[in-house]
């Protein structure tokens, strides 16, 4: 469940990183928690990155409902305890939610993620749909989202924490024919 990048500086300028299973995440304590980028994937395309106290988390789906699942027993539903769970094992809380588009498996957490502690303030970045969606759950849901901006200059989150949004289209669900 957790795989953090090869220790390797953040620079100015940047580098291309090589993601690859090592060893367990840095804590606070050491000297390289404030400059080594930590990546712990929960499934799907739910990532915590996170670079010393400063993270995001992108695409909260926690719950793991297969496509299939769906297909077959028509309810599509946040499990509560799994959220609890893999959200507890986080060592930080983060500073934004990202939501790459608003298939279920990249969303249907999202609400269940903001009723933890510590969460209710994180603010979540999508799309307008993203904005509907979390509305259905209440407003003061809605209220955490904010529109993002595609195609601008980087756009600020927090201290540290900017970012820029493009459009890009989804890649095929089935290996043949087109995205259903």
């Amino acid at each position: 469940m957790v795989g953090c990048a090869t220790r390797f500086p953040v620079e100015p300028g940047g580098r291309v990183l090589s993601i690859t299973r090592s060893d367990p995440p840095l804590l606070p304590t050491n000297p390289a928690y404030g400059t080594t980028l930590q990546v712990r994937w929960l499934g799907t395309a739910c990532y915590l990155i996170q670079l010393g106290d400063r993270a995001i988390f992108t695409d909260p789906f926690l719950s793991h409902q297969s496509m299939a699942r769906v297909w077959f027993h028509g309810a599509i539903e946040s499990d509560a305890l799994a959220v609890r769970t893999n959200l507890a094992s986080l060592p930080v809380v983060p500073k934004a939610i990202f939501v790459g588009h608003s298939h279920y498996d990249h969303l249907l957490d999202a609400a269940e993620c903001l009723r933890q502690p510590n969460w209710s303030g994180v603010p979540i970045y999508g799309s307008q749909s993203t904005s509907n969606i979390l509305a259905g759950y209440g407003p003061e849901f809605a209220a955490h989202c904010h529109p993002v901006r595609t195609n601008t200059d980087r756009q600020p989150v927090s201290a540290g924490i900017r970012y820029k949004a493009f459009i890009a289209p989804h890649g095929r669900q089935l290996p043949v024919g087109p995205l259903l």
